[in-house]
């Protein structure tokens, strides 16, 4: 049951009754349950989330909010300002750092990760963590962070994930209960706004737009057909037969929605330029639709917002054009235009203020703009190699942006007639309310690195079988991982538990079993009762001895002891591991050698039989410092220390030095439990094991890229991995290796500017990247880069492994031109790149230049790589970054 006093001050802050799939999202937070709020855009999922972070602040506990887009963070953290209070709430996107230590912090899926990765301290103090946009994580690119965040958060930390309605969201949230051990999927699929589907074209009978219902009682209108292209119908086509409906035009179709009062509108055209057109078409056919008053609001916001820039930037934007469309109520929203603009257009239009907005698919993730209608202007989009039809899901999250929740009592979404799709092709998408999410994960090379850097090897691996992507291929393995943790956390603490001081019990109580299969085996229960050798029988695992080298006798040596065990006649023998990793076995004879000079704790899981095991305890080993001790092999023979398996009459039932121990039939019982624990284990990995590990696989040959190269040994980082482990990229290795190879090195900051660049730039085919690099230096540079990469792309074909994208020098001179104080339209002079795209990119550039200053040990390296972001960002791209609030700017940029 929900906490009655809690929920009571929570809703008397939001003033708002509760829908049914909210209050029972709230019982399950307040029973200690994590959730998963599958639900429509615009149905108040949100909500869910602010009642965690109002819970996690009555507890005195710190909540962090997640998205995947900088704009989105922005906007919820404004939002939060005004809920929480502004001295409450902190944002972190990589552009912004606002508040880091508020009990609230907004910020991107990718910082999360990146503090998980750094063992950041902060998340000790996090209650809550709230994961809007989850489905996200089938994103190419991106996706991999939200199961990283999932798979690493600390079990204590309660998750709020907040997804579109999806048609696995049973299995997604099994997924999440089956690695975290508490999920539980509230499903809501009822949009708050009836939603009602309308079919537009142009009626060549009477010259003008027609309009029809999608559907009639549920199934989809007959009289839709009758108007598809004749090529499209199933009835033989007619040479010389001509459709009886055309393409409405954009004006005509605004006019309309006008006059049947449903405006706004978000208006999605699947091409940036098809925006602008579209814009430019209303403007000129003289429509306004707006009244002085809302023109004299808009001005307000477009001061507000665009003040600091200057003239010629704002020459360079067209901003008197952008200008004249907004005062006429009409404007476009896409990623080619700068984010200032594009915040100055979600203003707007959230204050409706403006009527249309022709919009491409970007709007539809997060952002808060809803809208009375939507048009879709055509269903199918050009997907980079072919034009395609929308899916189920795309057409899902377009169409409920329609109906704003508390004002429109029903929402309009249009499709328009065209004469490459059906009627029946619109009334189908209509009818498929949802998607399944699929997973994009795959190990990459900063992944792995830090794999190595937190985990040991088979951790590693179970954690990547722990991911969604492995359980949908084979959801049996993530049980049997999360089973596996569980037994393995139960067979370590009662370990733990079996201490004595009389000794080391647990060795004495594993010699005892071993000796009761010998003489079941034998079948004559015969027992002996001979003198045991006190003294090795005292030495416990992980004690390091020395013990005379075999180079020089007046050195020593250190070893490990990995195992004590008890052979016949009750003699003990001792496993050691030298700083090589060779293992040797040692009786009684060779003990008065050996002189125990420290400890160590032995690397998990306990295996001395493995070869990982024992380079794991070597490395300990040489890192130990003892002094008058050497790396190096003890002067005894290996093969002379080799002692026979226990079998026939070589065993024999060791002393029982622990009679006296008053909790002996306590530890009896608790070994007892440890072997259960222990079969259970070995059962439970040998079933993983027959099933296909595909992602451990492809870690395996990430890893022997990173051995090829330097990054690891066996499986520890070198000092260049550790640097790897700390660069976000899309080419983080290739990244990492320039600056191994000291290409960073001795250049100027305008110069790395234009050179990183080329780790972060992804050319379009439609606009003219300047392939001439700015200077003879960086085009050497650069043709090094391009070098290494064909150097790592040999090896990751060799391997099956994706390829690393080509390093491109075409927005290099673009960056080279505005980091030495050029104007946006002189930066761009010559090829055609929208300022949106130059924005993004300079941005982008600008994230991998701060993470270089931090990695690099040439401190000349790192203070010019700092020059290079400051000189970076200034004019449109320091606007981009600043967070607006009321009146204000929230300066705090990083």
């Amino acid at each position: 049951m929900a906490d009655e006093s809690l929920l009571k001050q929570f809703l008397g802050s939001v003033d708002f009754e509760l829908d049914e799939f909210q209050e029972r999202s709230i019982e399950l937070l307040d029973s200690g349950e994590s959730v998963l709020v599958a639900a429509p855009t615009g149905s108040g999922k949100t909500l869910v989330g602010l009642y965690g972070i109002f819970k996690a602040l009555f507890e005195k506990k710190r909540s962090f909010y997640t998205t995947p887009l900088k704009a989105l963070s922005n906007q919820k953290y404004l939002e939060f300002c005004s809920y929480f209070g502004t001295e409450q709430v902190g944002l972190l996107t990589g552009d912004n750092s606002i508040r880091p230590e508020a009990p609230v912090v907004v910020m991107t899926t990718e910082v999360l990760r990146n503090m998980i990765y750094a063992d950041n301290h902060d998340l000790s103090k996090v209650g809550l963590v709230v994961l809007d946009e989850v489905h996200y994580l089938q994103n190419p690119y991106r996706g991999a962070v939200w199961e990283e965040v999932i798979i690493h958060l600390p079990p204590t930390v309660s998750l709020v994930c907040l997804s579109a309605t999806v048609s696995n969201a049973e299995e997604f949230a099994h997924w999440m209960k089956t690695v975290r051990g508490s999920m539980e999927a509230v499903i809501e699929e009822t949009r708050p706004v009836e939603l009602r589907h309308r079919y537009i074209l142009g009626n060549k009978k009477t010259n003008s737009l027609y309009a029809i219902d999608t559907f009639i009682d549920g199934r989809a209108n007959p009289e839709g057909a009758h108007y598809d292209a004749p090529w499209l119908s199933e009835a033989p086509f007619k040479r010389g037969a001509r459709p009886k409906a055309f393409q409405p035009k954009r004006s005509a179709v605004i006019s309309l929605l006008s006059e049947e009062d449903r405006l706004p509108v978000i208006y999605f055209i699947f091409s940036r330029a098809g925006c602008d057109e579209a814009v430019r078409e209303v403007l000129n056919r003289g429509l306004v639709l707006t009244t002085a008053f809302e023109r004299e609001e808009i001005r307000k916001v477009v001061d507000t917002h665009l003040a600091r820039l200057n003239y010629e930037d704002l020459e360079a934007l067209h901003f008197e054009e952008f200008v004249a469309s907004l005062e006429a109520g009409v404007a476009a929203h896409h990623a080619g235009m700068v984010p200032p603009f594009r915040e100055v257009v979600e203003a707007c239009f959230e204050r409706a203020l403006i009527k249309v907005v022709f919009a491409t698919e970007t709007l539809s993730l997060g952002i808060n703009m809803p809208a009375r209608s939507v048009v879709i202007e055509k269903l199918t989009k050009f997907n980079g190699e072919r034009h395609v039809l929308l899916s189920g899901g795309e057409y899902t999250q377009l169409a409920g942006r329609a109906g704003r929740r508390g004002i429109d009592e029903v929402g309009f979404a249009h499709v328009l007639w065209n004469p490459s799709t059906t009627f029946a092709q619109a009334a189908s998408l209509a009818q498929t309310r949802s998607y399944p999410i699929r997973s994009s994960f795959r190990p990459t090379y900063n992944m792995a690195s830090n794999l190595v850097k937190r985990y040991l090897p088979d951790t590693a691996r179970h954690l990547l079988n722990l991911s969604f992507a492995q359980y949908s291929t084979d959801s049996e393995v993530v049980e049997l991982e999360a089973e596996l943790s569980r037994t393995k956390r139960r067979l370590s603490s009662v370990k733990d538990s079996i201490t004595c001081d009389f000794g080391d019990v647990l060795a004495y109580l594993e010699a005892k079993e071993t000796e009761k299969k010998v003489a079941r085996q034998r079948g004559d229960g015969r027992t002996k009762q001979p003198k045991s050798d006190l003294e090795l029988h005292r030495v416990k695992v992980g004690t390091v001895l020395s013990a005379p080298s075999a180079k020089d006798a007046s050195k020593r040596v250190r070893l490990a002891v990995v195992a004590v065990g008890l052979r016949s006649k009750n003699r003990v023998k001792l496993t050691l591991v030298s700083t090589s990793s060779k293992a040797y076995k040692v009786g009684a004879l060779q003990s008065s050698h050996l002189a125990s000079v420290g400890r160590i704790d032995l690397p998990t899981p306990y295996d001395p039989s493995s070869k990982e095991f024992r380079w794991r305890v070597s490395d300990l080993l040489r890192n130990l410092p003892l002094e008058g001790t050497d790396s190096g092999e003890p002067s005894f023979s290996e093969s002379s220390l080799d002692s026979a398996r226990p079998d026939g009459d070589d065993f024999a039932e060791p002393l029982n030095l622990f009679s006296a121990c008053r909790h002996y039939e306590e530890h009896v019982a608790a070994y007892k439990r440890m072997v259960r624990f222990q079969n259970r284990v070995r059962d439970t990995e040998n079933k993983i094991k027959s099933k296909i590990e595909s992602l451990a696989l492809q870690l395996n040959r990430v890893m022997q890229i990173l051995q090829h190269f330097g990054y690891v040994e066996g499986w520890s980082l070198t000092e260049r991995g550790e640097r790897l482990s700390r660069i976000y990229s899309e080419a983080d290795l290739l990244c990492s290796m320039a600056l191994e190879e000291g290409l960073f090195d001795g250049i100027g900051a305008p110069s790395m500017a234009a050179l990183v660049s080329a780790f972060t730039y992804e050319s379009k085919p439609n606009y003219r990247d300047i392939l001439e690099l700015p200077t003879k230096e960086v085009s050497f540079r650069f043709s090094k880069v391009l070098q290494l990469w064909r150097d790592l792309v040999d090896q990751e074909a060799a391997l099956r492994l994706p390829l690393t994208k080509t390093p491109e020098g075409g927005f290099a001179t673009v960056l080279f031109r505005w980091a030495n104080g050029a104007d946006i339209g002189a930066a761009l002079k010559g090829t055609g790149l929208p300022p949106g795209d130059f924005v993004r990119n300079v941005k982008q550039t600008v994230d991998l230049l701060r993470q270089i200053g931090e990695v690099a040990t040439n401190n000349d390296t790192a203070q010019i790589a700092s020059e290079a972001v400051e000189l970076c960002m200034r004019g449109v791209v320091a606007l981009s970054s600043q967070v607006f609030v009321a009146d204000s700017l929230e300066e705090e940029v990083v």
